[in-house]
């Protein structure tokens, strides 16, 4: 065996001659002929690789020390090709489909791997119960819940899109999520739609969540939408919002729409209450803005470098005006700053170089002097006479910028003017809040029911309206109801004379005077309750002719006297008058027939 062996390792082309011509020499020598051949084809598939015998040689030798293992030939064939094999070769022999599919695409082993894991990549979760899918498009968000929250600094925190950042067209909520998580599609500017199938269940827009989207040209707030966070749409291609819906949003945080240089009008919702810091600068095409009246909050800077808006209607809400928050709004061409505006902070309205008319109200207590710095073409400046003057008597505006004169603001004594649908003459001119006026007539004599204002605003102040004219109402037959203001005190004779379809009067906490005739012939009226506690006189014939009218209700009445009722039941319906408890043995005897006109019953 060891002759045999050997020389089927030594073979040259010449032995293979000999041994093929000579096969029963072989035979003769070697029972186990059929190793010998077997070896002898192993030995012609290796001589490619045996070129270099000197290098094969010295491994040659080796199997030696494990000759007792070539007993079993089959079993020790293995054995002797390792040491000729290379190691990169043997896991071939051993795992052929392994090798095989190395083989087949050894270029395409790798791409193979990229392509599944870039499936993996285009599904997940994006929140704790909302999943994600990517069709090379449009990116849908199912199921439902609160969205996460990303980052754009942390690599550990990214969207799970990120990939595919820049190939998102369209964005689809197909389920009920209740939140867009920060960053959420931050960059994504090929954006250009969002849709909801359930619109409702979103209530809040995170933080840079559409940051930088640069096609996507609108955008819908749904109903159920209460915030909308900080950059949210930052720089993005926006032209429109569409706040119609957005009934419960109260918030839109600072710089929410920065930059948006696409939009041209704004109309938002009724419900919100904050504007924050730099929420619309540098919208430069945004040339009108509608704001409801519950804002009480408008941040430095939220509507400067809007150049193109031209018009601004502060709400009753807001107190004040902060820092900067017009600068460069170079379009603006008139402010009216009154109602309940108490300060301007600085720099408001600087570079504002189209404004030209400025109307400042009375409540206002505090104004920077640099308020209106770089305005160039200022050529009416109204400013209240209190404010224009600190307490050592200094100009607070030097004499107002560019030294345009300052028109003081005050309504003179007797002076008529018309508001809404009234008209009033003023009875005392002050400014400090004690102003009056009364109501001399109807302008709008359509009205069926009329409410009688507690104050009315004119030249930029507050008046109390504290009495109705004679004669006001005389005559008016298509009012139903009236209802009194709680500062009116009088109402003076035939205020009511003659108001054939008046029904019903209530109101009037603060009525002290009735006067004569003052609801004479109001043949219709049948219910007259006065909630005031101050009424001390009702004239006489006051309810003169009205047939319909049986109890008048003056129950927190205490200032009654009997000199206050004289002749004021003559010649009307009234049987029953309910008062106070404790004045109804009183006013018993001020209502007595030769007292009152009419002897009636007093009761609680």
């Amino acid at each position: 065996m060891k002759h045999i062996k050997a020389t089927s390792v030594l073979l040259s082309a010449a032995m293979c001659m000999s041994i093929m011509m000579t096969p029963a020499a072989v035979l003769a020598d070697e029972t186990p002929a059929p190793s010998e051949e077997q070896k002898t084809e192993e030995t012609e598939k290796q001589e490619p690789e045996a070129t270099e015998p000197k290098a094969t040689e010295p491994e040659a030798e080796k199997p030696e020390e494990t000759e007792p293992a070539a007993t079993e030939p089959e079993e020790t064939k293995p054995e002797a090709e390792k040491p000729g094999e290379s190691k990169t070769e043997e896991p071939e022999a051993t795992e052929p489909k392994e090798s095989e599919a190395e083989e087949e695409g050894s270029e395409e082993g790798e791409p193979q791997k990229d392509k599944t894991k870039a499936r993996d990549e285009k599904a997940g979760l994006c929140g704790k119960t909302l999943n994600w899918t990517f069709d090379g498009s449009t990116l849908y968000i199912g199921d439902s819940g609160a969205m996460s929250n990303f980052s754009r600094d942390d690599n550990t925190n990214l969207v799970p899109w990120y990939e595919h950042t820049g190939s998102i067209k369209v964005v689809h909520f197909t389920g009920k999520a209740t939140s867009i998580g920060n960053y959420a599609f931050y960059g994504c500017n090929k954006l250009q739609s969002v849709v909801f199938d359930n619109p409702d269940s979103m209530k809040t827009i995170g933080q840079d969540a559409f940051y930088g989207c640069t096609s996507l040209s609108d955008i819908t707030i749904t109903k159920n939408v209460t915030s909308i966070g900080a950059e949210a749409f930052y720089c993005s291609g926006l032209s429109s919002i569409d706040f119609s819906a957005a009934e419960n949003l109260t918030t839109i945080n600072s710089s929410a729409f920065y930059g948006c240089e696409g939009l041209s009008t704004v109309s938002l919702p009724a419900k919100l209450e904050k504007i924050g810091d730099s929420a619309f600068n540098g919208c430069k095409y945004l040339s009108s803005i509608t704001i409801g009246d519950k804002v009480s909050s408008i941040g430095e800077y939220a509507f400067a470098n809007c150049s193109c808006l031209s018009t601004f209607k502060f709400p009753n809400s807001v107190t004040t005006i902060k820092n900067n928050t017009f600068e460069n709004c170079t379009s603006l061409g008139d402010i009216d700053i009154r109602y309940n505006v108490t300060s301007v902070g600085e720099n408001a309205f600087k570079g504002c170089t189209g404004l030209t008319d400025i109307n400042i109200g009375y409540k206002v207590t505090s104004l920077a002097e640099n308020a209106f710095a770089g305005c160039t073409a200022i050529t009416f400046f109204k400013l209240d006479a209190k404010l224009y003057t600190n307490s050592g008597g200094e100009k607070l505006l030097k004499a107002s910028p560019n030294s345009i004169p300052v028109f003081l603001t005050y309504a003179e004594k007797d002076s008529i003017y018309d508001v809404g649908d009234f008209q009033y003459k003023v009875t005392n001119a002050s400014r400090n809040g004690s102003g009056t006026v009364t109501l001399v007539k109807q302008l709008n004599m359509s009205l069926t029911d009329v409410t009688v204002p507690a104050s009315v605003w004119i030249e930029d102040c507050s008046y109390k309206v504290t009495k109705i004219s004679g004669s006001a109402f005389k005559g008016n037959t298509a009012i139903t109801t009236l209802t009194l203001g709680s500062n009116v005190s009088t109402i003076d004779s035939n205020a009511f004379a003659g108001c054939t379809a008046l029904t019903t009067v209530s109101g009037g906490s603060g009525l002290t005077t009735i006067n004569t005739r003052a609801f004479n012939g109001c043949t219709a009226l049948n219910s007259f309750k006065i909630t005031s506690s101050k009424l001390k006189k009702i004239g006489s014939y006051a309810f003169a002719g009205d047939t319909q009218l049986k109890t008048i209700y003056i129950q927190k009445t205490t200032k009654l006297t009997k000199k206050g009722v004289k002749k004021s039941l003559k010649s009307s319906s009234v049987k029953t008058i309910k008062v106070k408890k404790a004045k109804v043995r009183a006013y018993k005897s001020y209502f007595a027939k030769k007292n009152s006109g009419k002897k009636v019953s007093v009761k609680k």
